[in-house]
């Protein structure tokens, strides 16, 4: 549907806007897109942080597994000679303990570091999806509004279902040609009918005027370049 378009006979320069389109299915979905966008980014930045956290966590137990094993290993490094044969046994037993548990954690923190790294992934694809949709619709509003490619003087066509001009609140079909802006530098045709007493009293290459609704005052000169074989009946 037509929702604005600029007045017949109205000069315009480069840039103007001259028709705009109803963008309502755009605009509405437009706002919700950005709501969306708003509520994924915070949730993007909440599950980061809190990502962020357990890494630090997971860390924190590695590193703490770590000297746990490195202690057992000074006391299995005591030279059997020094300790008793239970303790050295127990000092082996730890160290065991301890690397196999380090080794657990350290397993656990690849496995959330490659885990965190495909929730972000997927939840970065969610904004760019998102970021996608509000760019479309930005473009498709943004091409219901039609400007003057250069300067001139618009003419409004007429609708081909009833011959009425096009206004405001008219729905067009894509591919009707709806504002026209002449370019006054070349020749324009002009298409006439001829009353009965005229006939025979034009002839090819005669020359005349023509005066425009818009400039009665200012008629333009013109030349007869064809006439119809035969007479026909108006529409």
């Amino acid at each position: 549907a037509i929702r604005w378009m600029v007045a017949g006979g109205a000069v315009v320069k480069a840039g103007d806007r001259v028709l705009a389109f109803d963008d309502s299915p755009f605009t509405g979905r437009l706002l919700e897109n950005h709501a969306t966008l708003r509520e994924e980014e915070l949730k993007s930045r909440l599950e980061d942080a809190r990502a962020a956290l357990d890494l630090e966590d997971k860390k924190l137990e590695v590193r703490k597994r770590q000297n746990d094993r490195d202690k057992a290993k000074l006391l299995a490094d005591i030279p059997a000679d020094l300790t008793v044969e239970r303790t050295v046994k127990e000092n082996q037993l730890r160290l065991g303990q301890g690397e196999a548990g380090l080794t657990k954690v350290e397993k656990e923190l690849a496995t959330l570091v490659t885990r965190q790294a495909l929730e972000k992934r997927a939840r970065q694809i969610d904004l760019d999806k998102t970021r996608r949709m509000i760019a479309t619709a930005e473009h498709a509003i943004s091409a219901l509004v039609i400007t003057a490619p250069r300067d001139g003087v618009v003419v409004i066509d007429t609708d081909p279902m009833d011959n009425h001009k096009f206004h405001v609140g008219d729905t067009v079909q894509p591919g009707t040609a709806i504002v026209s802006l002449p370019d006054l530098t070349k020749p324009m045709e002009v298409r006439a009918d001829l009353i009965d007493v005229d006939d025979g009293r034009v002839s090819l290459h005669m020359a005349g005027t023509c005066t425009l609704d818009g400039y009665p005052e200012d008629p333009l000169p013109c030349t007869v370049e064809a006439l119809a074989p035969i007479a026909r009946a108006k529409d």
